[in-house]
């Protein structure tokens, strides 16, 4: 019926195997097997030996029963495995961890697992796959991170170097301020352009369009086989390789963008800075005083020197008593100077950034 149904694997489970001896096994599981497998064989699917637990004294019972292949859970080395079923030319499956790692996880720690299972599994008749039914609430996250592995052997690349270098890591730098100086910094975080092609096309498309902007863009790599860059990637937040950041922020993720797209990127950023540059300062003149005739003087005399310079200095006039006293002002009129000094806009500034601003302050 599961062939007709059109199942492409047909497997038999026993629990009980971990529970019994290999002549017991013999006994009692193999002739039923044996039949059972060469029916499957005779009707052109494969077939599959589960077990499940500590069964590792019959595996090699298990393979004489000739199926297709054997898988196992977390309780069996893999090592072992392998070796026993490669002696009876018979592929061999496992074996994920399902709960410290599937369940209760990280994505890193799925992708450390299933490079170890990887590592040992090899590339000729393994099949990585979990340990036995998935539990109910494991992340869709952990799966993908896994499914990306075993389909883009540049990911598996990626996630080799990147976990190797994480555990040499043991500060995360602070970048929560990167990207304030006059010049803009393209960053390219790559495995490494020598040697990977995405990464290659990506390092190719900034170096192409720097010179456009006649000095006012800088551009740097930064591989992650290096323990500095696997730092500054964490600092920025950045999860995928290659990934294109613009002072700072993440802008293209494991796409490369096209020449007109990365100029508009790079342009869009140039003109954030000017415009921020042009609102650094943002001046104020303040005229304190109403009524008497000197306060109307001096109002006049204002007017008249911004309408000569052609000043865009704002100005306002205050009339108000009670915010005469606000400004420490005892008699008018008054004309206090006020520069406002932009000092960070869509960022949240550090508690030490902002001390160095209070005390510039006085």
């Amino acid at each position: 019926m599961y062939i007709i149904a059109g199942c492409e694997v047909i497997a038999m489970v026993d629990p009980m195997t971990s529970q019994i001896s290999p002549n017991a096994f013999r006994e009692f599981v193999t002739p039923f097997a044996i039949d059972f497998f060469s029916d499957v064989r005779k009707q052109n699917t494969f077939s599959s030996f589960f077990v499940c637990g500590h069964a590792q004294r019959n595996i090699e019972a298990m393979c004489e029963t000739k199926p297709d292949n054997v898988s196992i859970d977390e309780n069996i080395l893999l090592d072992y495995v392998k070796r026993v079923c490669q002696g009876h030319n018979i592929s061999f499956g496992g074996n994920l961890k399902l709960t410290v790692v599937l369940l209760m996880g990280t994505e890193d720690d799925t992708k450390r697992n299933a490079l170890e299972c990887i590592d040992i599994g090899g590339d000729t008749g393994f099949i990585l796959a979990p340990g036995c039914d998935l539990p109910y609430a494991v992340p869709p996250k952990n799966l993908i991170a896994v499914s990306e592995l075993i389909h883009d052997s540049y990911k598996l690349d990626v996630a080799r170097e990147l976990l190797q270098k994480k555990e040499e890591v043991t500060t995360r730098i602070n970048l929560a301020d990167y990207g304030q100086a006059e010049k803009v910094i393209v960053d390219v975080i790559t495995l490494d352009s020598e040697g990977c092609a995405p990464c290659h096309y990506m390092v190719e498309a900034v170096k192409s369009i720097v010179a456009l902007f006649n000095g006012l863009v800088i551009w740097r790599e930064h591989k992650i086989k290096e323990k500095e860059s696997v730092e500054f990637m964490m600092g920025l937040m950045v999860r995928n390789i290659p990934t294109i950041c613009i002072d700072g922020k993440i802008k293209f993720v494991s796409t490369i963008p096209s020449r007109d797209e990365l100029i508009k990127a790079i342009q869009d950023r140039i003109n954030e800075k000017f415009f921020l540059k042009l609102r650094q300062y943002r001046s104020q003149l303040l005229v304190l005083g109403a009524g008497d005739e000197k306060s109307e003087s001096v109002w006049e005399n204002v007017q008249q020197a911004v309408r000569e310079l052609g000043s865009t200095v704002e100005v306002m006039r205050i009339k108000d008593e009670n915010q005469f006293k606000i400004y420490g002002i005892a008699s008018t009129p008054a004309i206090i100077t006020v520069r406002e000094q932009v000092k960070t806009t869509g960022r949240v500034p550090t508690v030490d950034v902002i001390k160095e601003w209070l005390k510039d302050l006085g």
